[in-house]
């Protein structure tokens, strides 16, 4: 550690509050010069700063940029320059898990992939943490690697560490993030024998992992409605025509969003043969709809697969596990819905 003089050191006293604003400082630019923080009207921190003792610390040699690790545990007096402490370490220990000796984690986000395999968004849209849960559980069921454990822990949105567990792993392997979009993500490799046993785990989950969001309609649909956000097109769909064909506003069709499950049968067999089918009876027609059939009803403005319904799942399932935000959310929809449906 690094240690400060004996004069500043006491045996005893109160508490220490530290705020770390990660990223605040910024650098010059635009046309007066000045980084984000001078052009920021701040006066709770100037009000701070009057009424404080102010000064300056570099805790690393200029010219070297830490990652989280290093860079907050340099905060606390341990030298980034001695102490070796990675992402998904730190990750991991955030995140509760019992890191054993025998495992390796590494942090790690959702991205969004093109069909040629180049990374279209590094944050995957920053799909709900909900989601991000939903997607570790999957992962961790149905990924399998030969001779090693994998657990998938579910961060904040699009954040993740995996950890792999297998006798003689290694920790020196290389970032997969090409840092930028437009390009493909590296391979894996390790700089040892063990770390090399370390990355073809990381390349075969990546494979595995990349395979399985192949085929998962929710990924599917969330990519397809980033690719028509960045195009400029409405991404309600033939929700957006309800608004003056049958004069619902953004609360109503949110309501009426969140019915797609019923869509199948309504659409499909039409409401005489559907109240048969409910009943158990015999359906007078089993397909009522052919190719030549006006879609003119409200269920047919309605997507196949209702994000927004995908969207009110989550938040249930998070108002159920306690998540505060999940339950604000919720009620606010909830409210929504009843001052402007009723």
């Amino acid at each position: 550690m690094m240690h400060p003089p004996r004069d500043l050191v006491r045996s005893e006293g109160g508490r220490i509050g530290l705020l770390v604003i990660d990223g605040l400082g910024g650098l010059p630019r635009g046309e007066r010069g000045q980084s984000e923080l001078e052009e920021a009207h701040i006066p709770n921190l100037d009000g701070f700063a009057r009424r404080s003792s102010v000064g300056r610390v570099q805790l690393l040699p200029t010219g070297l940029t830490p990652g989280s690790g290093p860079g907050h545990l340099s905060l606390f007096g341990y030298d980034p320059m001695e102490l070796e402490f990675g992402r998904g370490l730190l990750e991991a220990l955030g995140s509760d898990y019992p890191l054993t000796g025998a495992e390796v984690a590494a942090r790690g986000n959702f991205c969004t992939l093109d069909a040629d395999g180049n990374v279209r968004d590094r944050r995957a849209g920053r799909p709900s943490t909900e989601e991000c849960v939903r997607l570790c559980e999957t992962l961790t069921a149905q990924v399998k690697l030969d001779g090693a454990n994998l657990t998938v822990l579910p961060g904040k949105e699009h954040r993740f560490t995996v950890v792999f567990g297998a006798p003689g792993l290694g920790a020196r392997v290389n970032d997969n993030d090409p840092q930028v979009e437009g390009k493909a993500p590296f391979r894996f490799r390790g700089t040892d024998d063990t770390s090399g046993r370390t990355a073809d785990l990381a390349n075969a989950f990546f494979e595995q992992a990349r395979d399985r969001s192949r085929v998962d309609l929710r990924v599917l649909m969330h990519e397809a409605w980033q690719e028509l956000s960045s195009h400029d097109i409405d991404v309600r769909g033939p929700l957006s025509a309800l608004e003056n064909e049958q004069g619902l506003d953004d609360a109503q069709r949110r309501l009426v969003a969140s019915l797609e499950p019923v869509k199948w049968y309504a659409r499909l067999l039409g409401e005489v043969a559907l109240q048969a089918r409910l009943r158990g009876t015999e359906m007078p027609e089993a397909r009522p709809y052919g190719v030549d059939t006006p879609l003119d009803r409200l269920i047919d403005f309605l997507p196949i697969e209702s994000v927004y319904a995908w969207r009110i799942d989550e938040l249930v399932n998070g108002a159920l596990r306690n998540d505060a935000s999940a339950v604000k959310e919720l009620r606010e929809e909830a409210k929504s819905w009843r001052e402007r449906v009723e």
